[in-house]
């Protein structure tokens, strides 16, 4: 091959699309447009127009070793380092969670309802790359957002995500089930998508998230499934003023349990809302 060759952008990535192994056909293919954009700098509208471009030899060779990647299950958020969530920038690495779909709806839920609100008080405990406490921030003007997570890898992420955006958050290093740097707060919205995967849930649970996600942020004891929720409750129970409201990413198969738990705590107005799957992911209450 030369040091430079001419091709077809929809040939290549027809290419790119056919050489991916895993996932579906949808999935490869938004794969390819994410790896084309990230490596070439081709962009969809130009493949769509099956525009020509120029392709190195050296940049040839990225694509395909990002491909191998790909196949062997690392997801390609990681391989770019970069994701996209609520309309914003977000860095990701392997030592936060790729942000979900779902908590997207879930940060939706809450700036519909809040929007209108002034001078809120909002956490976020277990933030991670920062996505909701980011994203609360940009879109809630009047809030006032604090980020709590166990990881300083994270944090790291995470404050580098809020500089990107341009929101301003306030982040602490702390443990959800042993907190003691975020007990003089009053608070009007708490909002948590902590660990709730169970052990014995990973079976269905795929490659790339098993193998390359941060375990710390996924899992709990099958004997202690919702022992974060106990936690965030407890601390809610004392933290919140009256009226402030809960939000919370729940385990699907818990959905009862973990409402049954947030009432213990003298929760009230409890809801369970489904995600876009139809499946219960996410409960809100109020003190």
């Amino acid at each position: 091959m030369s040091a430079t060759e001419i091709k077809l952008s929809k040939d290549l990535y027809q290419q790119t699309v056919a050489q991916i192994t895993v996932y579906d056909e949808r999935e490869r293919g938004a794969i390819a447009f994410i790896l084309l954009e990230y490596i070439l700098s081709v962009v969809k509208s130009d493949i769509l127009a099956n525009k020509e471009i120029t392709v190195s030899y050296l940049k040839q060779e990225e694509l395909e070793e990002a491909i191998d990647r790909i196949n062997q299950g690392e997801p390609v958020q990681y391989i770019t380092g970069r994701t996209f969530f609520m309309d914003l920038h977000f860095k990701v690495n392997p030592s936060v969670l790729i942000p979900r779909p779902e908590t997207e709806e879930l940060v939706v839920f809450i700036i519909k309802e809040n929007k209108d609100r002034d001078e809120l008080q909002v956490m976020d405990m277990g933030t991670g790359s920062g996505c909701i406490a980011v994203s609360l921030a940009h879109y809630l003007k009047n809030a006032e957002v604090i980020a709590v997570d166990i990881s300083k890898s994270a944090l790291y992420v995470a404050a580098e995500n809020a500089a990107i955006n341009h929101a301003k958050v306030k982040f602490i290093n702390d443990d959800i089930l042993n907190l003691t740097e975020t007990n003089t707060y009053k608070l009007d919205l708490i909002v948590s998508n902590p660990p709730y995967v169970r052990y014995s849930e990973q079976k269905e649970m795929r490659k790339n998230v098993l193998e390359y996600e941060p375990k710390l942020a996924l899992f709990v004891d099958d004997k202690e499934a919702l022992i974060y929720y106990e936690k965030i409750a407890s601390f809610s129970a004392r933290h919140l003023n009256e009226g402030g409201l809960l939000y919370l990413e729940i385990n699907e198969m818990l959905s009862v349990e973990t409402a049954n738990l947030v009432a213990s705590f003298g929760f009230k107005n409890i809801e369970i809302k489904n995600d876009l799957f139809g499946k219960p992911r996410f409960l809100r209450c109020s003190k």
